[in-house]
């Protein structure tokens, strides 16, 4: 019935497909003996409805798949090939999918399958990864490996299953180490691939030029596989890299020789030749190792010394380092010096005579370039001893104040040094050595010793140089020379302490916060060694007000401490001044009131000193500090001079202060234990001084005898300062 409808309406497709599928039934339904008949018959069905329906990609997709299960590879492969041939381009994706499939099935060859997926990368290129996995999974060692290498090589190819280049990048690592004998039968340049490889993705090069040593020594090159090994020691640019190259060089020799001695049972010469290799590899790892690191950065200072500390030739080192790193890198001297110092004399002094130009001043800078000057002229006076030689070239090479040249001050050192030194031989005159001490400071480039040393050559000027010293030297080292500066007046007597009074004034005030204290502790020395003790308390409190907070404490006690001997009112006033703050951290203004209770103590005035505690107590917040030094010094205070209720007291304050501690609640002012458990501020101040005026009341009255002649001293001062004349 069918045929005879088809012979009117040839073109019908749903004739067609309703025959088609009529017979399919009626195939499957025959016994086994009838079927190889009726599919013969089913597929000259398929033929029949193809003259007339060839762009009918349905009745092509159900052919086909009658024929994959019939297992006919060739003849399927072809029916596809005519699939695709008939029907246009923009049909092709629904022949492809099944054609992939069929690609993919045990009974198709690897050869089939592979020229299969080459052509179906050409109409879908994403689609290199899906290639891939059924080599794979097929084990089709060797196609898989050229496959992988040809994605790799193409630009465009990005996985699409999740996994990164570098995960494919291993996967044909694995897959020439594993199957090394497949892998070569395809005619796959391993070495080329590999070595492309490390050149498109040098994160992982020492795994895969281990894979190619690995790969050769399965194929019995062991030479080759030596070759890769060493080349790849030399050209690694990371540690693990090298470790790894490393490990597997010394593996496979060591198998090898092994081996060979182990079947023969006598060393060969090829085998003798291959231990000397081995261990010269093996002696030589260290300096492998910091090659390793100069290929990362070539102007690591620091590396070059390594190897040239380990390398049986650190002149040849040193050499290249020098040629390699450039001027400007910081640290670059040193190369200089390690390599001078390694050469002969002539051979160092043309080393240096070279390097030391104006123009490569400007590029090591200023620090580096004095480092090789001082090298070169020091050795030049140990091996010449021609003082006056060294003296002029420096005197030649040194800038003027004129100059906008940066030096090093160690240059302009050395060079009054000598300057002082040639003056004692009598080659150089007086002014000479001014001048050159006169140059440095001119040039910013004078050191706290040079003024120092000129200060103590030149004696009649002294006081004037101080006086530069002081001003042009900046902070901390200028502490030291005020040291010095108010010494070299006391020793002169021009102006005598008034003019030290003037002088320290004037150094607190120009002193910035951070080092005014260390000012105001020499004026507190100078005071109670040669002034008065009210002096040394206004200085003290002075002190205390302009000091930063994170001195303050300290310098309150060092104060405190310099005074407890014959003068402790300026320590009270001293410690009060730092009690008064109210920057100080608890734990700084309990160190402070422990001292104060001490020296309070000492006066006989246990209320003052109680009230010193109970006072700081009142000042504790929520905070926590380790305050336990506070508690046991209180607790032990009240031992001493409390009774039984005040030593109650102190332990209600302790666990207050610690509930605080853990909670952080109201502070501590705000509990009242007892109402008179605390003094104000105002009140504590009052009692300290007065206590402190009726212990030092002896002092104070020596110190009226003495005010009048204070105050005579102070104008003869001031007129000398201003230039008048007393008759």
């Amino acid at each position: 019935m069918y045929d005879e409808a088809l012979l009117h309406v040839p073109r019908s497709y749903k004739l067609w497909r309703l025959y088609i599928q009529e017979r399919r039934a009626y195939v499957g339904s025959l016994p086994a003996a009838e079927m190889p008949d009726a599919t013969i018959e089913l597929n000259i069905v398929y033929e029949r409805a193809l003259l007339t329906l060839y762009t009918m990609p349905r009745i092509w997709l159900s052919y086909l798949e009658w024929l994959m299960k019939q297992k006919r590879v060739t003849y399927t492969r072809r029916t596809f090939d005519r699939a695709l041939q008939a029907l246009p381009l923009t049909l092709h994706h629904r022949i492809w999918p099944l054609f992939v499939q069929f690609a993919t099935l045990p009974s198709t060859p690897g050869p089939t399958a592979r020229v299969i997926f080459d052509r179906y990368l050409l109409f879908t290129p994403t689609a290199r990864e899906v290639a891939i996995d059924h080599l794979l999974a097929s084990e089709h060692w060797g196609e898989a490996a050229r496959a992988i290498a040809d994605a790799l090589e193409d630009p465009t190819f990005a996985p699409a299953s999740g996994r990164t280049l570098y995960d494919i990048v291993d996967i044909l690592a694995t897959t020439i180490t594993s199957h090394p004998t497949e892998v070569a039968h395809t005619g796959v340049d391993v070495d080329q691939v590999i070595h492309n490889l490390v050149a498109n993705f040098p994160t992982g090069a020492g795994r895969h030029m281990s894979a190619l040593a690995r790969y050769h020594d399965a194929l019995g090159n062991h030479a080759r596989a030596a070759h890769v090994c060493i080349a790849a020691l030399k050209s690694a640019v990371t540690v693990s890299d090298f470790q790894e190259v490393f490990d597997t060089f010394t593996e496979l020799e060591t198998t090898r020789l092994r081996n060979n001695i182990d079947k023969s049972g006598k060393v060969s010469q090829l085998d003798a030749f291959g231990l000397i290799r081995l261990e010269r590899i093996v002696s030589g790892s260290g300096l492998l190792l910091m090659d390793v690191g100069l290929r990362r950065n070539p102007n690591n200072v620091a590396v070059w010394h390594k190897k040239a500390k380990m390398s049986p030739d650190p002149v040849t080192v040193y050499r290249a380092a020098i040629n390699t790193v450039p001027l400007s890198v910081s640290g670059v001297q040193s190369l200089y010096l390690a390599l001078g110092r390694l050469l002969p004399d002539n051979h160092a002094d043309k080393l240096y005579n070279d390097l030391l130009t104006m123009k490569n001043e400007e590029e090591m800078g200023a620090k580096a370039f004095a480092e090789v000057m001082l090298e070169h002229l020091e050795r030049r006076l140990l091996t010449t001893g021609d003082v006056l030689s060294v003296y002029q070239t420096l005197d030649a090479f040194l800038p003027h104040p004129t100059q906008p040249r940066l030096t090093d001050a160690r240059l302009f050192a050395l060079y009054t040094d000598l300057a002082v030194h040639l003056h004692s031989a009598t080659k150089l005159t007086r002014d000479a050595v001014r001048a050159a001490y006169e140059r440095a400071i001119g040039c910013h480039a004078a050191s706290p010793l040079t003024f120092i040393a000129y200060a103590r050559w030149d004696s009649e000027r002294s006081l004037r140089i101080w006086d530069r010293a002081v001003t042009l030297t900046p902070y901390p080292a200028a502490v030291d020379l005020w040291q010095l500066y108010i010494t070299a007046v006391m020793r002169d007597g021009a102006g005598g302490i008034e003019r030290v009074r003037f002088i320290l004034s004037r150094a607190i005030k120009d002193s910035p916060p951070k080092y005014s204290h260390l000012i105001a502790s020499i004026a507190i020395k100078f005071e109670l060694t040669h002034g008065r003790a009210r002096r040394a308390g206004e200085a003290a409190a002075g002190m205390l007000n302009a000091a930063v907070p994170r001195v303050a404490a300290d310098s309150a006690l060092v104060a405190a401490h310099r005074c407890l001997w014959g003068r402790r009112r300026v320590g009270v006033d001293a410690l009060l001044a730092a009690l008064n703050r109210n920057d100080l951290s608890l734990t700084d203004l309990s160190r402070v009131a422990i001292c104060l209770s001490a020296l309070l103590t000492s006066l006989k005035s246990v209320d003052a000193a109680r009230s010193v505690f109970r006072h700081v107590h009142s000042s504790m917040h929520s905070k926590k500090e380790d305050l336990r030094a506070f508690w046991d010094a209180w607790t032990e205070f009240e031992f001493d001079h409390g009774d039984s209720h005040t030593v109650n007291d102190v332990a209600i304050a302790q666990r207050t202060g610690a509930q605080l501690a853990v909670s952080g609640g109201a502070e501590a002012g705000d509990i009242t234990l007892q109402p008179d458990l605390y003094t104000g501020m105002d009140e504590l101040t009052a009692m300290i001084k007065r206590v402190a005026g009726e212990a030092m009341a002896t002092e104070d009255k020596m110190e009226v005898h003495v005010e009048a002649a204070d105050k005579l001293e102070r104008a003869d001062f001031e007129e000398e300062r201003h230039g008048a004349r007393v008759s």
